[in-house]
């Protein structure tokens, strides 16, 4: 009986050690994985691209102009129509812009104080929102006279964003340039055209709509 505890307290005292190494064995890798990223130049640019996205995902305007000009971004869809006076129809439409948007980081590729980040976007299709609206508003009789200034046409671009169910994905490129230690996404056409998927393919005919 002696004997068989003695044996059995072995296994256990055996197992103990395995379990222990097991731990400590997880526990570096948790550390070499922390210190990696940290240490890791990419990790700045990719951390800068999700903050960017969270917050227009959340409608953090105040944040998101700490890295971007957002009245820039967004006065891609209308100068005029996001311009009118009627600040609690633009916040309702501003909600609705990004309330679905997704991405997923592809590549980091750092050359000097250059950075390129590859990002897969999705979000509503902006070109079939774009092109819904401005048959409606077209078609609408009572919009003619001011045909992007009204706050009828205001309604119609919330209520057609509201109404799209159609996602559209692309992948792009971002560009960031280091400006005094701190990375600074260009805020150009390609980043736009990234967060609104499909408008590239009607700007030209936006732009006459508008002017």
């Amino acid at each position: 009986m002696g004997k068989h505890f003695i044996e059995k307290n072995s296994k256990n005292t055996k197992w103990k050690k395995i379990i222990f190494f097991i731990i400590l064995l997880m526990l570096i890798i948790t550390i070499l994985v922390y210190l990696f990223n940290v240490n890791n130049p990419k990790s700045e640019p990719k951390k800068l691209i999700n903050n960017v996205f969270n917050s227009l995902k959340n409608g953090e305007v105040e944040e998101i102009n700490n890295y971007i000009d957002y009245n820039y971004l967004i006065s891609i869809l209308s100068k005029k129509i996001l311009n009118n006076e009627n600040e609690n129809q633009i916040s309702n439409i501003e909600k609705e812009l990004f309330k679905e948007l997704e991405w997923k980081i592809e590549k980091v590729e750092i050359e000097g104080e250059r950075a390129t980040v590859v990002v897969e976007v999705t979000n509503k299709d902006f070109k079939e929102i774009m092109t819904t609206w401005m048959k409606d508003i077209m078609n609408n009789k009572n919009s003619q006279d001011e045909i992007v200034s009204t706050n009828l046409a205001m309604e119609s671009f919330e209520n057609t964003i509201k109404n799209t169910k159609n996602k559209k994905s692309i992948i792009k490129k971002i560009k960031l340039n280091k400006i005094n230690e701190k990375w600074v996404i260009i805020n150009d056409d390609e980043f736009r055209y990234l967060v609104f998927p499909g408008i590239e393919s009607v700007i030209t005919v936006l732009e006459e709509f508008y002017y």
